[in-house]
Formats: structure tokens, C-alpha cells, sequence
């Protein structure tokens, strides 16, 4: 079971971004879609390869707070399931990528 307000808006994600908060964003989408387009600076991992192997392997530590995002919203809600039973902080983007309002943050 998912944490309580662990849902973040594109726009509260934006108010990070611009103060400078320390932000991992993991994006789980197949690396097709990731190369269409993702946010600045995304980690890749593939909900069908998430692990805690993978994770460490990309650097992200526990204590970091970790946005988890896809297209839609569907396969990070999976992610956030996961990473919560693995003792991790995380936030999930509302709406997933094609909710982001923002879209001079999307590198494509």
C-alpha cells in the first residue's frame, strides 16, 4: 500500500525545479518513449527491469527524493509500489508525462 500524498503536480515539480531542490527523477517507460521525450536530467529504468541492483547501479540512494514518472501514470504507480516495499522516498507526477504542463523541462 502507497503512502498517503505521495501525488505531486507537474506545477508543485516546476517549484522544485526553479528553487533548486535536489530532485531524482526516474523515468520507467520502455526506452523507446524516453527518447521521444523525458524530463531534464531523467534516470531510465524500465519498470520491467526496477530492481534495487539497478537502482544503485544509477546512483539513487534511499534518502533522495525520487519522482516517479511514465506516460500516463499507470506504470509509475506500479514503480512507486515497488519502491515503497524497498524502503524508498518517493513521489509520484500526477498524470505522468503528458500532464506536464511545463514543456520547456521535457528534453527531446
Amino acid at each position: 500500500m502507497l503512502p498517503q500524498n505521495i501525488e505531486i503536480s507537474s506545477e508543485e515539480v516546476v517549484e522544485k525545479i526553479k528553487k533548486g531542490d535536489k530532485i531524482v527523477f526516474l523515468d520507467v517507460r520502455k526506452e523507446e518513449k524516453y527518447k521521444d521525450g523525458h524530463l531534464k536530467d531523467a534516470t531510465l529504468i524500465p519498470l520491467i527491469e526496477l530492481s534495487p541492483e539497478k537502482l544503485e547501479q544509477a546512483g539513487i540512494k534511499k534518502d533522495a527524493e525520487i519522482i516517479v514518472y511514465c506516460q500516463r501514470g499507470e506504470r509509475s504507480e506500479t514503480a512507486c509500489e515497488m519502491l515503497n516495499e524497498w524502503g524508498y522516498k518517493i513521489r509520484h507526477l500526477t498524470g505522468g508525462l503528458d500532464n506536464f504542463t511545463e514543456k520547456e523541462f521535457i528534453v527531446r
